[in-house]
């Protein structure tokens, strides 16, 4: 790391004096891109913003993301404007980091986090015993990649050069370790949800259908971070001269949050449509057969019209009730009966 120090001073002279490139658009074109979809996010993120019918404690996390999330699209706006309005044509501006450390690693591997802390709580409050050591361990992932997008924000601010950044591109392991670990956490979450929220199915048309669109939900989301992740990864490694590898970062934490936020929400409109399906449907449904079984001897006595004196006669009938007992998502996977799921815990 000694000679640093020497190119970057070499580079920094040189900038000034260097003309535009030819293929400027590899420098440019991800940063400019990449600004413009983590915009694009910050919307879908405020149009999801619904905490009506959550507990504090969801309110908190929500707005805490929230909060996160402004103060990330603010540095990246700077981002644009010292690169593409005030350093227009200047290579060094172009070359400067400027808040890209803080908004991409940084906030990335924070905003990452919170998300997989979520995550890692449903599955500590689903699960039971070797569940909640997996927890504790997806946890620990959670925070050593968030450590790991620190200390690579922290490295770039020190560097402070693009072009310095992606000449040691392949000796940075910081970057490995925070990208990796999380599409690893992302990969492990998704893989653990659907094995809980499989066993929660209770063999009724309406409960099993509102497990599955969750466990959809929690697949997608998860399979989406994790995929972005990977793929900021393998730019940064296979193409170390371009800034390729700028643009997935500056919608990575959009993506955790919108996760988050999408979960929470999907969840209240399937309990919504669980409410209205359930008050359209028939409480107790009789049939010829059923899982609860009850007999009702009516026992009638009576001579033939005849009046022969015959002995009295005697009847059984024999009814089977079926009744399908349902809950109400709100109320599900609550742990307080075996029999009913309450998806407030997802």
């Amino acid at each position: 790391m000694t000679y640093l120090p020497a190119v970057r001073a070499d580079l920094d002279a040189s900038a000034g004096h260097l003309e535009i490139p030819e293929h400027i658009e590899t420098r440019t074109a991800a940063l400019f891109v990449g600004i413009l979809l983590n915009w694009a996010l910050f919307g879908v993120l405020m149009v999801q913003l619904c905490t009506k019918t959550d507990t504090s404690r969801i309110k908190t996390l929500v707005y805490g993301l929230c909060t996160l999330e402004v103060v990330q699209t603010t540095l990246a706006t700077m981002d644009g404007f010292h690169w593409f309005v005030y350093g227009w044509g200047n290579m060094v501006n172009l070359m400067d980091i400027h808040m890209a450390a803080i908004n991409s690693p940084i906030m990335d591997g924070l905003i990452g986090a919170i998300a997989q802390s979520y995550f890692c709580w449903r599955i500590y409050q689903l699960g039971g015993g070797l569940w909640c050591k997996l927890a504790y361990f997806l946890l620990l992932i959670a925070f050593t990649q968030m450590a790991a997008g620190f200390a690579t924000g922290i490295r770039a601010m020190v560097i402070n050069n693009s072009e310095v950044i992606r000449i040691l591109s392949t000796q940075v392991v910081e970057t490995a370790i925070w990208l990796g670990g999380s599409a690893l956490v992302d990969v492990l979450i998704a893989i653990s949800m659907t094995i809980l929220l499989s066993r929660s199915r209770t063999n009724m048309p309406h409960t099993d259908d509102v497990i599955g669109k969750l466990i959809r939900s929690v697949i997608e989301t998860n399979a989406l971070t994790a995929g972005v992740a990977v793929l900021t990864l393998i730019l940064f490694i296979a193409f170390p001269k371009d800034n390729y590898f700028l643009c997935p970062p500056y919608i990575l934490s959009k993506l955790y949050s919108n996760t988050v936020l999408a979960i929470l929400n999907n969840r209240i409109n399937l309990s919504n449509r669980f409410r209205k399906s359930m008050q359209r449907s028939p409480n107790p449904q009789l049939s010829l057969s059923g899982s609860q079984e009850r007999s009702y001897h009516h026992h009638h006595q009576g001579q033939t019209q005849q009046g022969s004196g015959e002995d009295d006669h005697r009847m059984a009938v024999m009814v089977k009730v079926h009744q399908e007992s349902h809950c109400d998502p709100e109320e599900a996977l609550s742990g307080a009966s075996p029999n009913k799921v309450n998806f407030d815990r997802m």
